[in-house]
C-alpha cells in the first residue's frame, strides 16, 4: 500500500476516533453526578439508550485507536522504525487500558437496569456500586490519557523527523502529549484543578491532532520531502524547507 493511501486511511481512522470519543464522553459528563449515587442512578435509568450508547462508542474508540496506531505505524516506519514501533506500542497499550476500564462502565449499566445479577443487594447499595464504578473510569481514563499522551510526544517526534509533514504539526504534536500528561495528572492528583488552565494545556492537543488529521486528509504525505529529510540526515547537512521555516 502506498504513502498517501496510508496517510488518508490514517486521517480517516483517526476522525472516527476523534467523532466516536466526543460522542462517547457526553453522557459521563452529563449524566453522572459525583457524590450523588441516586442522581446519577436516575439519569442513567431515564437515559438508557444515551448511556448504553456511549458504551458502544467507546468499544468503537478502542477498535479504531487500535487501528490507526497500525497504520500510522506502516506509514512512519520507512522514515523511522524505532520511534515508530515505540509510538504505535503506547497507543495499544492505551487502547488496551481503555478496553479495561469500559468494563466498568458496563457493569454500572447492567447493575442500575437491572441486567446483571446481584443477589443480596438493595436498590441503594446497587447505586452506591454503580457510582463507584463509573468514578473509578474517571479515574482511570485520566492515567489511560498519561499513555496516550507519551504516544503524542512520540507520534509528533516521529513525523517531525519524517518530513511527510509541516514541522509545526509535528511540534504540536509534541506539546499536546506533554499537556495530556501534565493536565490528566494534575486532575488525578488535585481535586480542585480544573478552569482556564486546563485549556492552557489542551489547547495544543485540539490543534495538533485535528491539524494532522485535516492534512493526512487534505495534502496527505509528501515523500519527496521525507527523502530529503532522511538524505539531510543521513549526511549531516541541514536541509532549508521555507514552506516548513526551517
Amino acid at each position: 500500500m502506498n504513502e498517501q493511501r496510508l496517510a488518508r486511511i490514517s486521517g480517516l481512522i483517526y476522525l472516527a476516533v476523534a467523532v466516536l470519543a466526543l460522542v462517547a464522553s457526553v453522557p459521563q459528563q452529563t449524566l453522572v453526578v459525583h457524590g450523588d449515587p441516586a442522581a446519577t442512578a436516575s439519569n442513567i435509568v431515564g437515559s438508557t439508550w444515551l448511556f448504553g450508547g456511549s458504551i458502544v462508542a467507546w468499544v468503537g474508540v478502542v477498535i479504531a485507536d487500535a487501528g490507526v496506531a497500525i497504520t500510522l505505524y506502516l506509514l512512519l516506519a520507512p522514515t523511522g522504525r524505532a520511534l515508530s514501533l515505540a509510538a504505535a506500542t503506547f497507543r495499544i497499550l492505551y487502547a488496551a487500558i481503555l478496553g479495561a476500564i469500559v468494563l466498568d462502565m458496563s457493569s454500572a449499566f447492567q447493575l442500575l437496569t437491572g441486567r446483571a445479577e446481584a443477589s443480596g443487594l438493595d436498590m441503594l447499595q446497587r447505586q452506591a456500586i454503580a457510582l463507584w464504578s463509573l468514578e473509578r473510569f474517571s479515574s482511570s481514563f485520566l492515567l489511560a490519557l498519561v499513555v496516550f499522551g507519551i504516544h503524542l510526544v512520540l507520534l509528533g517526534s516521529a513525523f517531525y523527523r519524517s518530513g511527510y509533514v509541516p514541522r509545526a504539526i509535528g511540534a504540536l504534536l509534541v506539546a499536546a502529549g506533554a499537556g495530556y500528561i501534565v493536565d490528566s495528572l494534575a486532575k488525578f492528583l488535585a481535586a480542585d484543578y480544573d478552569g482556564a488552565i486546563r485549556a492552557i494545556f489542551l489547547a495544543p492537543a485540539v490543534v495538533g491532532e485535528f491539524g494532522l488529521i485535516g492534512w493526512l486528509l487534505a495534502r496527505g504525505v509528501d515523500v519527496g520531502r521525507a527523502v530529503a529529510a532522511a538524505t539531510s540526515v543521513g549526511s549531516g547537512v541541514t536541509a532549508t524547507d521555507p514552506a516548513r521555516g526551517s
